[in-house]
């Protein structure tokens, strides 16, 4: 094998290698912005629940007084 035979597999390896990484880090990326967009969607859900859930609670609290009351 000739030496810039060798020279350019190793490139293209290298090459390769790199293009990988730069697809791997771009996925751990955007992972991480979909964990994150996952993380405060799911914070929001069980905020709205826990404030229907107090709503109903409440409402259900004055529902019960007024059926006392009368």
């Amino acid at each position: 094998m000739q030496r810039s035979e060798r020279q350019g597999q190793a490139f293209t390896i290298t090459a390769t290698f790199g293009y990988t990484l730069d697809l791997f880090s771009n996925c751990l990326i955007i992972g991480r912005n979909l964990r994150q967009a996952m993380i405060t969607n799911l914070s929001t859900l069980i905020l709205i629940t826990i404030i229907s859930v107090l709503i109903i609670k409440d409402k259900f609290v004055v529902g019960m007084a007024l059926v006392r009351i009368n």
